[in-house]
């Protein structure tokens, strides 16, 4: 099988690693191809740095942005070991620019090794959700002085042990507007930090209409929001609020968004931020997520 237009890739579920035709299948997929776009989604008994090695060794040089999930310890069967592909050459390694992690701590295990068969010399976006493990902060070293995009979820628990300080050239934060941001993201990036430009989701409903939410004091999240960002980030000169349009399927009392009601109720719980025109709200319909759910 040759698909030399193909360009993007996502595999979902892939299964354990004692299944021998998951590699020789996705070889025959990626040979020849002009593959820049690759999700390695691993069935969540499967993930394992063997196992990914073996993935990695075949990728097509022409990969730029990788993303795995669920990458998470699992024995290897030695007769699968035995016949998985063997490290590339340095010179053949893909040269990886943006990267995602999404709870996969025995990734970082791989992608720390000497013997990772990828250029990560030159990753630019870092993707970052639930991925702790021993060899993190080396693996931040390795690669900090090229990062300089982040995307987070501040609910991610495991931001108390990232080490912000290691991407000294980091300039742009993605993340989720909630209460966690601020003593988790914000408050914890180092004093001299070259932050200049942050994107923060939010949904339309809270901001529209109080009492969807009463415990969740959306004017107040703003107000401590803006001041900690003007605080602590003293480079910074753009803020888009992104403000996701939620479903309202089978909710007939919910808010029908109303984007002007949005960005008026955004803008007066950060009052300083629209007056610099630092401050700008967008919306995006997200066919991800209904009302009543949260990230």
């Amino acid at each position: 099988m040759s698909l030399p237009n193909l360009h993007t890739l996502k595999l979902r579920g892939i299964p354990r690693n004692d299944d021998s035709n998951v590699l020789s299948s996705f070889q025959r997929v990626v040979s020849g191809s002009s593959l820049r776009t690759l999700q390695l989604a691993f069935d969540r008994s499967s993930g394992n740095p063997t196992y990914i090695s073996a993935f990695a060794a075949v990728l097509p040089t022409s990969l730029v942005s990788l993303d795995i999930l669920w990458c998470l310890e699992d024995p290897l069967d030695p007769s699968v070991a035995a016949v998985l592909p063997c490290a590339r050459l340095p010179f053949d390694s893909p040269t990886i620019q943006r990267l995602r992690l999404h709870r996969s701590p025995e990734a970082v295990a791989l992608l720390n090794s000497s013997a990772c068969p990828i250029d990560l010399g030159s990753i630019q976006h870092l993707d970052y959700r639930h991925t702790v493990h021993p060899a993190l902060s080396s693996f931040l070293r390795r690669i900090g002085r090229t990062v300089d995009r982040i995307t987070l979820a501040p609910s991610d628990s495991t931001l108390s042990k990232f080490e912000f300080h290691m991407l000294p050239r980091l300039v742009h934060i993605d993340c989720w507007l909630t209460e966690e941001l601020i003593p988790d993201v914000i408050e914890r990036l180092p004093v001299a930090n070259c932050i200049h430009s942050l994107r923060v989701g939010t949904s339309h409903d809270t901001w529209q209409d109080a009492s969807i939410e009463p415990e969740l004091d959306m004017q107040r999240l703003g107000s401590d929001f803006e001041d900690a960002i003007l605080r602590k980030l003293p480079y910074l000169t753009t803020v888009v609020v992104e403000v996701h349009i939620l479903s309202a399927l089978g909710q007939p009392n919910y808010p029908i968004f109303d984007a002007t009601a949005v960005a008026a109720s955004i803008r007066k719980s950060m009052p300083r931020l629209s007056s610099t025109q630092i401050l700008s709200v967008c919306h995006v319909h997200d066919k991800y997520f209904r009302a009543g759910q949260r990230r």
